[in-house]
């Protein structure tokens, strides 16, 4: 996929919680086995957003293996309710730490990855990793302020690019179209 039009995207199926766009399946409900190091610690399932979108990387020298290769940059990408209704977007701060933000309330949070498996169904051999990350930082309030933890799972592309990196190309970014279901976890009711 070279050119990921985010805004056009069409839910083509609801069925239950289960939506289909652009031929990739979202599960908007609670996820229910997860690998012991993706476990949210006792709180409520407060939701699920379908991100689309980018994990973006450069090209540049490493000092610590002492060569070029491809570093990642801040992921771009744009969430989507059930009803394929834009409702937020992913990206990282200015430090490097991921972020969500409602479109809906104006809502943030801001997390710190802490738990992601050796290896899980939820992340197929050509995909970034699952994730579990606590929330560090949030507005407290709102659809994704609540939350306390952020789950990563059904992923799905976003690796580092295949093509070699070297002098040639020190400085070039390649963005590669990914997908994944974002669930978030926190105190109260089990709905925003």
């Amino acid at each position: 996929m070279k050119n990921l039009t985010i805004l056009t995207i069409k839910v083509i199926a609801v069925a239950g919680l289960a939506a289909v766009a652009n031929g990739q399946t979202f599960y908007f409900a609670r996820p229910v086995v997860v690998p012991p190091q993706l476990v949210a610690p006792a709180t409520y399932f407060l939701g699920g957003y379908a991100a689309i979108g980018t994990q973006n990387y450069s090209c540049g020298w490493d000092t610590s293996s002492i060569s070029y290769k491809w570093t990642q940059q801040s992921p771009q990408a744009m969430l989507y309710d059930a009803n394929g209704n834009l409702v937020g977007r992913h990206a990282w701060t200015a430090s490097n730490q991921p972020y969500w933000a409602s479109l809906v309330d104006g809502s943030w949070a801001i997390g710190q990855v802490v738990g992601q498996p050796v290896n899980s169904a939820y992340t197929p051999q050509q995909a970034i990793s699952s994730l579990l990350l606590s929330v560090q930082s949030s507005t407290n309030t709102g659809q994704i302020g609540r939350a306390t933890y952020v789950q990563r799972l059904y992923t799905n592309g976003g690796i580092p690019p295949t093509e070699t990196c070297d002098g040639s190309k020190a400085g070039a970014v390649r963005n590669v179209a990914y997908t994944a279901m974002y669930y978030f976890w926190g105190p109260g009711s089990l709905y925003f």
